[in-house]
């Protein structure tokens, strides 16, 4: 009996003090936080476009409308090895030009100078790497776990000399339907950095499922290999890693590194490889 009664006092005790902390945190007023430019951008030279998004931050108990970040009115202004051109607003929050109108020359430090009406400036600076990385060799294999059968391609390529060089690796799969329309399916996305090597050279495994169960009688991959800087890497390493959908996540700080604003100003090299891997012939 006195077990239950302390049980029962107990939970009466919990219950008020979680009734008190509900209490505490609704009569807390929010302070106001207004709206902050919002800069990204990641340039190459090896891509047939240089585009930069320009919006604005949207307060977290904020109702959102859809184009309520939209900013259309500012001013992009690209600087490089003396040379500057103004970034035309394209749609979307979206500037482009192509990547002829402006040439982007490895090794150069270039600039960026977001303005607009109301005051806002927002400035940027990144460094374009020199050389570009390249996967020299792939092998196909399979794991089991749990009675389940996975194929997978490991991609390798080489650190390069000289610097903490930062990689990012998206592998796409080419699928056509009967129309002749080609989509391409997110099969890996993942950044890696200098720690990750072994022996001076990187890999990266890509899961794929090599039976023959559409048609055809081989896999298209598309593997995208980047080389970057520190900045490229740190911002899609916190993107990839947080879960929007889990609602027990932690708050993520997105890395940021332009001034007067938030967001990210990088560039990087890249390189496209399209594999061809013939199908099993059994799932």
């Amino acid at each position: 009996m006195k077990a239950y009664r302390y049980s029962t006092l107990f939970g009466l005790t919990l219950i008020l003090q979680l009734t008190s902390c509900i209490s505490i945190v609704t009569d807390v007023e929010l302070p106001k936080v207004d709206p902050v430019l919002v800069v990204y951008g990641f340039i190459s030279p090896d891509e047939p476009e240089i585009n930069i998004r320009v919006g604005r931050s949207l307060p977290i108990y904020s109702r959102p409308i859809a184009g309520s970040d939209t900013v259309a009115d500012a001013e992009v202004m690209l600087y490089c090895e003396g040379r500057s051109i103004r970034i035309p607003y394209k749609s979307s929050s979206w500037y482009s030009l192509p990547s002829s109108a402006f040439l982007l020359p490895p090794g150069a430090v270039c600039s960026l100078v977001v303005t607009t009406p109301r005051g806002e400036r927002v400035t940027g600076q990144t460094l374009i790497p020199t050389q570009s990385a390249a996967v020299v060799r792939y092998e196909v294999g399979q794991i089991r776990e749990f009675d389940f059968t996975e194929d997978f391609v490991q991609v390798f390529w080489d650190d390069l000399p000289g610097s903490d060089d930062y990689y990012h690796l998206i592998a796409r799969e080419l699928s056509v339907d009967i129309t002749g329309d080609t989509s391409r399916y997110v099969q890996s996305n993942q950044v890696v950095d200098t720690r990750d090597a072994r022996n001076g050279q990187f890999s990266a495994r890509i899961p794929v499922y090599l039976f023959n169960g559409n048609g055809g009688d081989s896999l298209k991959l598309d593997v995208g290999l980047a080389t970057t800087g520190r900045d490229y890497y740190r911002y899609h390493l916190l993107r990839l890693n947080y879960i929007g959908d889990n609602p027990f996540a932690e708050p993520t700080v997105m890395h940021r590194n332009v001034e007067g604003g938030e967001g990210v100003f990088a560039a990087y090299r890249f390189q496209n490889l399209r594999l061809t891997i013939p199908y099993r012939t059994s799932p």
